[in-house]
């Protein structure tokens, strides 16, 4: 089934190479959507696709990959969006 999902991702997050990871990993599962670095030290996201491809994506997460150390992360259900193609990362 396609879902979407928003993910804010707390912890050690910024500057240790999670969202080009991330992008990496989402385009391996088929994923589309975005990822970007929130002022306050925290990293957002939104994901669609296949639900079984995001919660795997949130395993992979939650096992703190490259040299992040997540703390915590919430994950939300949000709407579909037909406009977007690929996983990109946001500046």
């Amino acid at each position: 089934m396609k879902e979407r999902r928003k993910l804010l991702i707390e912890g050690i997050v910024q500057g240790v190479g999670l969202r080009r990871r991330m992008a990496l990993a989402a385009r391996d599962l088929a994923l589309i959507g975005w990822v970007r670095n929130l002022p306050e030290g925290h990293v957002e996201a939104e994901i669609q696709g296949d639900s079984e491809a995001i919660d795997a994506l949130e395993i992979w997460l939650r096992g703190s990959p490259s040299l992040a150390t997540i703390r915590r992360m919430t994950s939300i259900p949000c709407s579909l969006r037909c406009e977007e193609d690929s996983f990109i990362i946001r500046r």
